[in-house]
């Protein structure tokens, strides 16, 4: 046969559909799916090569339409997926514009796909959308990029090119999995979901490794929450390079208070969010490069174990009180405080409101960029506020509380313009190493 629909459609359930080496094209109706897989079947190809003198490219036709269809569309149980090359874009009717929207889209439980490359998507790589204890091994994707630049406090799903979406759907299996050039790497939502990662890379990306919860107002005092307990099982090494958040890990109840789930019956509001289950099997190991944010925290729901995760990764500074433009109060983690107060300042919507803090020694980092005041409120009394060489505007008040403030880097100049107030109870540390203010010995100037 030579088209792979026909095998498909000939084979019995339970059979199996050999595909010789080749480039296939052949796509379903217009605004269809190329490829539609009703019944449980395992396909193989010759090899994952882009080569079709040496593999199985499957590089479908655009049809036309708009772009929701699927380039593989699996809808029976117990369908598994091997040695094939797939590109959604290669063939695409130019005259139209329109592409597929999915790689792979599969509703059905235990779907396997493995040793498998696949490129060129408008949305989702892959997307397991209630396809419980599914299997995804040994497959490499790259996505593309319409809009050229990422942001990092860009959470909405849109036309991103995410390598594998995960939707309401339990016990994923993701093992020796590689993304390059895509939005998200993996993003879990909508519904309680549950996944397990071993041996992951993800490169060139807005969000490495993404669990969401969320929920859609429908007006008229009724909501439905697409969302439900994660479970994020870390089961080997994950590696992430260029990417702007590492670890993305959220749950908005958007503005639900004092309405009702219209289809649990549950309230709305703060304190109703699901739980976010971080779980680390003792065999994880963590290589982040060049990642602006490693950690981002945000909503009302809880991470039980969030702080052992952060310790694991190697964090040991965290971020709050940043404005999140509407979003749930947040917390961004770093690998150390003056990592943190240079990212915080450059990425926050304002960084004036900020508060950076060291973990293991609770003392407080302010940077230029960043305001003393909020660090100064923030900190208990008899903590250290840090400040680092540089300009700040506004008021100093310490006089509330007793706190020890730093200021220079070893040594180094800060300038504040505004007053400086200090009770009895308060000490300024002036590190004194020579006899030249500013590179000598702490200055601290007031304006």
């Amino acid at each position: 046969m030579g088209r792979i629909q026909e095998a498909i459609d000939s084979v019995d359930a339970g059979g199996t559909v050999n595909i010789a080496a080749g480039e296939y094209t052949e796509a379903g109706a217009a605004g269809g799916n190329g490829i539609n897989i009703n019944k449980s079947v395992t396909l193989i190809g010759a090899g994952a090569d882009e080569d079709p003198g040496v593999g199985t490219v499957y590089a479908p036709v655009s049809a036309g339409g708009q772009a929701s269809n699927h380039v593989i569309n699996i809808t029976a149980t117990d369908v598994t997926i091997q040695n094939i090359f797939v590109d959604g874009f290669k063939n695409l009717d130019s005259n139209t514009g329109q592409s597929y929207s999915r790689i792979f889209m599969s509703t059905a439980d235990r779907t396997t796909i493995e040793d498998v490359v696949f490129q060129n998507y408008v949305t989702g790589g892959i997307e397991l959308n209630g396809s419980n204890d599914s299997v995804i091994r040994n497959v490499t994707t790259f996505g593309v990029d319409p809009d050229g630049a990422y942001t990092p406090l860009d959470i909405g799903f849109g036309t991103s090119q995410d390598g594998i979406r995960i939707v309401d759907a339990e016990g994923v299996t993701i093992e020796d999995f590689s993304a390059d050039t895509v939005e998200y790497g993996i993003v879990a939502f909508q519904g309680p979901t549950s996944f397990s990662v071993d041996n992951v890379s993800i490169t060139n990306a807005e969000v490495g490794i993404s669990a969401l919860t969320q929920s859609f107002n429908f007006g008229g005092g009724a909501f439905v929450r697409f969302g439900g307990q994660q479970d994020v099982t870390i089961d080997g090494a994950v590696n992430l390079t260029n990417v702007d958040i590492g670890f993305q890990l959220v749950d908005l109840t958007n503005d639900d208070s004092g309405m009702t789930d219209s289809v649990t019956g549950l309230p709305g509001g703060p304190g109703n969010a699901p739980d976010i289950n971080l779980i680390l099997t003792g065999n994880e190991s963590f290589s982040l490069n060049n990642v602006t944010i490693p950690v981002q925290r945000q909503g009302e729901g809880s991470v039980p174990n969030l702080a052992n995760f952060v310790d694991e990764i190697g964090l040991d500074a965290v971020s709050t009180d940043f404005d999140t433009s509407g979003l749930p109060q947040g917390e961004w983690y770093f690998v150390d405080p003056f990592d943190a107060v240079a990212k915080v300042a450059a990425e926050a919507v304002n960084p004036l409101s900020a508060v950076v803090q060291e973990i293991s020694s609770t003392d407080y980092y302010v940077g230029p960029g960043m305001a003393i005041q909020p660090a100064i409120d923030d900190a208990a009394g008899g903590e250290s506020v840090r400040i680092l060489t540089g300009s700040y505007a506004g008021n100093v008040d310490a006089g509330s509380k007793a706190v020890s403030l730093h200021p220079g880097t070893s040594p180094g100049q800060v300038v504040i313009n505004g007053d400086l107030i200090l009770n009895g109870d308060d000490a300024l540390d002036i590190e004194i190493n020579g006899t030249t203010a500013g590179s000598g010995f702490d200055q601290i100037v007031v304006n």
